[in-house]
Order: C-alpha cells, then sequence, then structure tokens
C-alpha cells in the first residue's frame, strides 16, 4: 500500500448514521447512560473465567451466551464511535 492510498483512507467520507444510532448515541452519552455501559462492559468482559463442564453441551451453551454478552457491548461500542467519527469529520 503506496503513501497516496494511505492518505485517502483517511480522506473517505463517514457513512450517515441512522436515527436509531443516533438515538443509542444520545441515551448512553448521558450520565445514566455511561452507568449503564459501564455495567454492559462489567457483564461482557469482567466475568470469572469460564469453568468448562463435563459435558460439551452446557459448555457450548455458556460459551454462546458469553460471546452473545460480548458481541451486545460491542455493537453499542462500534454505534458510539461511528457517530464520533461522524461528527467529528462533518466539522
Amino acid at each position: 500500500m503506496s503513501w497516496s492510498e494511505l492518505e485517502q483512507i483517511e480522506n473517505t467520507k463517514v457513512s450517515v448514521p441512522s436515527k436509531e444510532e443516533f438515538l443509542v448515541a444520545k441515551v448512553f452519552e448521558s450520565e445514566e447512560g455511561q452507568k449503564v455501559l459501564a455495567y454492559l462492559k462489567a457483564q461482557a468482559y469482567e466475568k470469572k473465567p469460564l469453568v468448562l463442564n463435563s459435558d460439551g453441551i452446557n459448555t457450548a451453551i455458556d460459551m454462546a451466551m458469553r460471546e452473545g454478552e460480548i458481541n451486545f457491548y460491542r455493537k453499542i461500542e462500534k454505534i458510539l464511535t461511528k457517530i464520533k467519527n461522524y461528527v467529528s469529520k462533518s466539522r
């Protein structure tokens, strides 16, 4: 990748967020929203290590549930980042 290609990446337009994404950002940027976001982060990342069960089925279910919690938190983070990038690029 050349230097000019890297500069083009920086100058690309950020996609316009949906109304729902703006709403998510508005909710989670409030004081209460920050508390909820901290709680969701704790639920996603700051859990004790996953204990493997003797059967594979319950272990797989536990792993899938944990992955779902992490993905939910990441989705919210991605929306907040998208809104911040959009606002900073549109100024």
